[in-house]
């Protein structure tokens, strides 16, 4: 309830004009999900790519690592809820930080860092969990937390400006949600099949690096001419030099 109040302040906060700005001077479309397939399918593939390493590490982290830590290796359920509880508040900082990083450096480059973070720790993460030591996997459970900030702040900067302003928001919505269902609320449901398919503790990893090499192709797919500014595709690009690269 609080963050719904929260969540609804900071709503009626924004001003009306931003959405009146938002939309087009030609005649309304009764089927923008339509006209968005029809004419920007390559926004809604980038977007769902991003979408999917994005959620798919953040399900992984904060949905499945604390089931791993206790069905897995047995660990005491109180102190890994605990422990959950603070890796989220030691985390939560960290998205606006990587934003203003992304503002000095490009945002593609923040992006970057998850995914290559990813690839070479999912598993040694996984695979320190089976120690025997609560402070090692909690250790581990915050840096593979922490990895997630960047591409989340490189999937909401880019998709946006992936589609033109009248298709924007059905654009976002439709390949964001693609990327959730793919890899969001399943990444729990197989992890736990990898791990009881295989036999390893540490086969969760496999899926992280499934996701991390389907992010790598979009962000290395992204190109100035797929991002859009607010009158359509970007010729000369609105972020500094570098900024995309």
């Amino acid at each position: 309830m609080p963050l719904t109040a929260l969540s609804l302040w900071a709503w009626s906060r924004v001003p009306e004009a931003v959405a009146e700005e938002a939309r087009d001077d030609r005649e309304p479309r009764d089927l923008p999900i339509v006209d968005v397939v029809r004419r920007q399918p390559r926004g809604i593939v980038l977007t769902a790519c991003l979408s999917l390493v994005a959620n798919g590490t953040t399900y992984i982290g904060l949905a499945y690592l604390s089931i791993h830590l206790i069905r897995v290796h047995g660990y005491p359920s109180t102190p890994v809820y605990w422990i959950t509880t603070v890796v989220i508040f030691l985390s939560a900082p960290l998205a606006p930080l990587c934003g203003i990083w992304a503002d000095r450096v490009g945002v593609k480059r923040v992006g970057w860092v998850s995914l290559l973070g990813y690839l070479v720790l999912a598993y040694p993460v996984l695979a320190v969990m089976a120690w025997g030591s609560l402070t090692v996997s909690a250790v581990a459970f915050l840096l593979f937390v922490v990895l997630n900030a960047p591409i989340q702040v490189a999937t909401f900067a880019l998709m946006p400006r992936y589609f033109d302003r009248e298709l924007r928001y059905s654009g976002v919505a439709l390949g964001y949600n693609i990327g959730v269902m793919l890899a969001g609320g399943t990444a729990p449901l197989i992890a736990t099949w990898l791990v009881e398919t295989t036999g390893s503790a540490n086969a969760p990893a496999l899926f992280v690096v499934a996701t991390v090499l389907v992010g790598a192709v979009a962000l290395s797919a992204t190109r100035k001419r797929d991002l859009r500014d607010d009158s359509g595709p970007a010729e000369v690009p609105v972020l500094p030099d570098g900024a995309i690269t």
